[in-house]
């Protein structure tokens, strides 16, 4: 009965994806691959649900209930991408203005693969991921909770391989034993002239309750060493291009 006080609204944006071509490309052959080399996003969907109570005289019922998920938002990159998009971006003229106050970015969940083109293939080095992301809204009479979590968060080094053959995590706090979250938080707001105020709130017009696992880092001599031979080997090739633009401009 309570499943059929609600009005349902499922909200859902289908097959997100970015692809990086040559000139002279179709680029229309490589949508839809998972496996293209072409791709920077590939094909994502977002789902949110939403609930509105048609009901107004229980104070217990949920006015509206939000919940969005985020799956796996996979994004691939090889070096060769990378000396594109910035000559791509430094090619575009930029209207001057005064500095303003930076402001950070949401979070965003992503699983990041970086490659290394060589003449034969584009061979994987890092793949970060992030998983498990959910968020969630729930409004009543007289309070309003709201709920994000993160399952986990690997860093795999491709280069460098385990005695059991698999690669090296950098960075792991994905356990098969348990299904706790590495981060999760929970607001909740009250109204103080709710009947239960004072004994089920405790008087708090607002509580934060977070929570963070443990995580694993492992210090491997040389996939660092490796991983700043290629960082320096990028940086090498994008300041020749950056310098280049800025001397145009001048």
């Amino acid at each position: 009965m309570i499943d059929k006080a609600y009005d349902k609204f499922d909200i859902s944006i289908q097959n997100i994806e970015i692809l990086l071509t040559d000139s002279g490309n179709d680029w229309k052959d490589f949508i839809g691959k998972l496996d293209d080399p072409h791709h920077l996003l590939y094909p994502l969907t977002i789902s949110i649900d939403f609930h509105q109570s048609i009901v107004t005289i229980d104070p217990r019922m949920p006015k509206m209930k939000i919940v969005g998920v985020l799956p796996l938002l996979d994004i691939g990159i090889s070096d060769t991408q990378m000396f594109k998009l910035v000559k791509i971006g430094t090619s575009i003229p930029l209207p001057e203005s005064e500095p303003s106050a930076e402001s950070l970015p949401g979070p965003t969940i992503f699983s990041f693969t970086v490659s290394r083109s060589t003449k034969e293939e584009d061979i994987d080095i890092l793949k970060l991921a992030f998983h498990n992301f959910g968020a969630g809204l729930v409004m009543r009479t007289f309070d309003m909770t709201a709920d994000v979590y993160l399952g986990g968060i690997v860093l795999h080094n491709s280069e460098f391989l385990t005695p059991q053959g698999k690669p090296l995590k950098m960075i792991s706090s994905v356990t098969k034993d348990s299904d706790e979250p590495l981060f999760s938080l929970n607001y909740l707001s009250v109204n103080k002239k709710a009947p239960d105020f004072e004994t089920l709130y405790n008087s708090t017009l607002q509580t934060i309750s977070a929570n963070f696992r443990a995580i694993d880092f492992i210090l491997h001599q040389e996939a660092i060493l490796s991983l700043m031979d290629f960082s320096n080997s990028i940086l090498s090739n994008v300041q020749p291009t950056s310098e280049k633009h800025q001397q145009q401009q001048l």
